[in-house]
């Protein structure tokens, strides 16, 4: 396990999210930004305007996580990674079993 970078490099963030501190993640994030805007006709009074104005829903912004990744391998999303590392270590788990039984 030592031979491989990934691994090695999970097993020290794992150490570390263990016995000293959460591990930070990276994350790239979709920002949505939109406006409202009313136009109105020039001579309008201005109940007219307000009531013009109360018929438009607001409008959010937001922002939402597209993806998390670890520092290292900014790369790969954070998930994948991890799901892949775990597929290493199965397969090691099953060569010791077929070999020691």
């Amino acid at each position: 396990m030592s031979a491989d970078p990934e691994l090695n490099y999970l097993n020290k963030l794992r150490v570390e999210d263990v016995h000293k501190e959460p591990v930070p993640t990276g994350a790239t994030r979709e920002v949505t930004v939109s406006l409202c805007l009313t136009l109105i006709k020039e001579g309008t009074s201005v109940a007219e305007q307000a009531k013009e104005s109360k018929h438009k829903p607001p409008t959010q912004c937001g922002s939402r996580i597209v993806r998390r990744f670890f520092a290292k391998f900014r790369h790969v999303d954070a998930i994948e990674f991890c799901e892949s590392q775990l597929n290493k270590l199965t397969e090691i788990v099953q060569e010791c079993e077929n070999r020691f039984p």
